[in-house]
């Protein structure tokens, strides 16, 4: 499903609604993701970040979250770009 809708996943309920009607019985795998703020999971923000090298907690806010974020997903954040500005996996 995810490559289908892309990463900004604006197309995810389209796709959804396609493979429903196509196979009834279809359930997407729900993954956690980090929390309301970025509707993605670690593994998904960690590659983006890394393949369009973005520095900063405020960056991949604005791009993929809220804009704000919040008590959860700050942190979280934080040491992700901590990590991978250190040269860490």
């Amino acid at each position: 499903m995810k490559r289908a809708s892309g990463p900004c996943r604006r197309c995810g309920e389209l796709c959804q609604s396609l493979l429903k009607a196509v196979v009834p019985d279809f359930e997407e795998e729900k993954k956690k993701s980090i929390c309301a703020c970025l509707p993605f999971t670690q593994e998904n923000l960690r590659e983006m970040v890394r393949s369009q090298q973005i520095k900063s907690v405020q960056d991949v806010l604005e791009i993929y979250g809220n804009g704000i974020g919040c008590d959860v997903c700050k942190p979280a954040l934080s040491y992700m770009m901590d990590v991978q500005n250190c040269g860490g996996t």
